[in-house]
């Protein structure tokens, strides 16, 4: 009978082993991965692509000068995984009157020369030619460059002004100053006259340029 007790015992265990693992089985058939929860909603989501916007920076500081009968090479750097398509460069008239073609476009990378120096040869980078000869009267023009991908999208940079001298080489202004024996009132530009203050002597050889510098 003892023996029979034991029998009885370790096929009860048995069986208890057999359906917890079964009943294990089955409730993971019913959970699904942490990676496939929700995959039904977001199929639409994960399918739309990212929209990129090229990488790009002007390395032309403001209010430089295109001089009389010369020309500027304005570029732009730029890059986006897509591939550059184009930078086009709109040129507006500020004091100076613009009468080219406006944009000027550049499709393909170029060595600038224009920061050329001793220690590297210039920068690979999208540029155009500006010439003053395209300009009437000296003054202040705007260039907004703007940079396009193959993909098509865009960034539009920040506009910069520049000075050109279309019909005439630029005269020197100066102004002195002497904070001791200088007079705002009676110092000009031009002169042996001294201002007293460093800004009053700014804006006479401002004025004395036409307003451009």
């Amino acid at each position: 009978m003892k023996h029979v007790f034991i029998v009885v015992l370790v096929i009860a265990s048995m069986l208890f082993v057999v359906n917890s693992c079964g009943t294990n089985n089955t409730d993971s058939d019913d959970v699904k991965p942490s990676n496939e929860i929700g995959d039904e909603n977001n199929d639409e989501e994960d399918n739309e692509p990212m929209a990129i916007t090229p990488i790009a920076h002007t390395d032309v500081v403001p209010y430089q000068r295109v001089t009389h009968d010369a020309s500027f090479d304005f570029g732009v750097v730029a890059f986006s995984k897509p591939g550059i398509d184009n930078v086009s460069f709109a040129i507006a008239s500020g004091t100076a009157m613009y009468n080219g073609t406006s944009p000027l476009v550049s499709t393909s990378m170029a060595l600038n020369t224009r920061v050329a120096s001793a220690e590297y040869d210039g920068v690979w980078e999208y540029y155009v030619t500006i010439a003053a000869s395209d300009f009437s009267g000296n003054g202040t023009f705007i260039v907004t460059p703007t940079v396009t991908d193959n993909e098509g999208n865009t960034r539009v940079l920040d506009a910069v002004t520049m000075i050109v001298e279309g019909d005439s080489a630029y005269t020197h202004n100066f102004a002195y100053v002497n904070s001791s024996t200088g007079n705002d009132v009676i110092g000009q530009a031009n002169t042996a006259l001294r201002f007293q203050t460093i800004q009053a002597a700014v804006t006479a050889a401002q004025a004395a340029n036409g307003e451009d510098s």
